[in-house]
């Protein structure tokens, strides 16, 4: 419902704008002062969401990827369920979907891969889920922190490093921090960089060079660090370990069809590291987006009074509705 909503608002303010401006009774005589068109622009700092409604996908133009895919069809019975709740648990995972281009006769199908990546405590005994945790949501970003119960600390963000590739990067300090995921196909493991392959596509997971990873035959395995296996197996789990103290680590995550060739996808994920510019690609991507937004056409809010009237809108901020507005911009770039 809020998808409609914000949309439609897009729709309504952007068609006020237009009649205004095309409908203008100044005749030129009339002293009108301009009003700044920048005063309502909002930039993805401004539209971050951090409660139990906020947003939790990520996408950018061109990609057949999304970040924390949420079927709302899946909800029919019961549409209380929010994008958090479906998304969001104590293991911080990162799912991705991938809308296959060769399922025709599933239009519109799209396929997930759940807990590809997870954020862990390396205790003694067992891997551990979080305590308390929280995340955020920006056009551009999905940031989280994470506290565990032997005092671990961890806090990281993804998003797009391009079309086919998402960037998880993880700092901790005060523990042992593991970095873990799942392997939904069958795997193989160099230089590196895990690929996984099923019926659908080809997944490539890259890793900052000696990076030494361990594999287990499932996750029950993983979790309570149970017998590990040599090289990694279909539908196991594979962990990194980092040494107690502060640790930062950034793992790339690539998916494309099987119609391309696994070197294409394996260069999908080592670019990040070669490049050396995980960082650089961030302020990039954000940059990306507010340009974006700078070209909306901004609303006026002389022009429509109404929205001046919090209480004709029952309480609801110039500041709230201009955050709907934008986000309704950023659901259809």
């Amino acid at each position: 419902m809020r998808r409609f909503l914000v949309l439609a608002l897009a729709v309504v303010l952007s068609m006020g704008v237009l009649f205004a401006t095309g409908c203008s009774t100044n005749t030129g005589d009339e002293d009108i002062p301009e009003e700044d068109p920048t005063q309502y622009r909002m930039t993805t700092e401004e539209m971050r969401e951090e409660d139990e409604y906020q947003e939790r996908w990520l996408s950018i133009p061109n990609s057949r990827l999304v970040v924390n895919p949420f079927s709302f069809s899946d909800y029919t019975d019961d549409a209380t369920v929010t994008q958090v709740e479906h998304s969001n648990r104590p293991t911080i995972p990162l799912n991705i979907g991938y809308l296959d281009p060769n399922s025709h006769k599933e239009l519109g199908k799209v396929t997930t891969s759940s807990n590809l990546i997870m954020v862990l405590e390396n205790q003694s005994a067992v891997r551990a889920e979080a305590t308390e945790y929280s995340t955020s949501w920006q056009p551009d970003r999905l940031d989280f922190t994470a506290e565990y119960a032997e005092g671990l600390q961890a806090e990281g963000y993804d998003y797009f490093y391009d079309e086919k590739t998402v960037v998880r990067s993880v700092s901790a300090e005060n523990g042992s921090l593991s970095v873990v995921g799942n392997l939904p196909g069958s795997p193989s493991y160099e230089n590196n960089t895990l690929v996984i392959e099923n019926s659908r596509y080809r997944i490539a997971i890259g890793f900052a060079e000696g990076t030494e990873l361990k594999f287990y035959a499932n996750g029950g395995e993983m979790f309570n660090k149970g017998r590990e296996v040599e090289r990694p197996r279909a539908n196991g789990s594979w962990a990194l370990d980092l040494e107690e103290g502060e640790a930062n680590v950034n793992v790339a995550i690539a998916i494309e069809g099987l119609t391309e060739t696994k070197e294409s996808t394996i260069s999908l994920v080592r670019a990040p590291f070669e490049q050396n510019n995980v960082k650089r690609r961030m302020a990039e991507r954000t940059k990306a987006w507010n340009q974006f937004f700078e070209k909306v056409p901004y609303v006026s809010f002389t022009d429509m009074p109404l929205l001046e009237d919090a209480n004709a809108l029952k309480g609801v901020t110039t500041e709230e509705v201009l955050h709907e507005y934008y986000l309704a911009w950023a659901l259809i770039w």
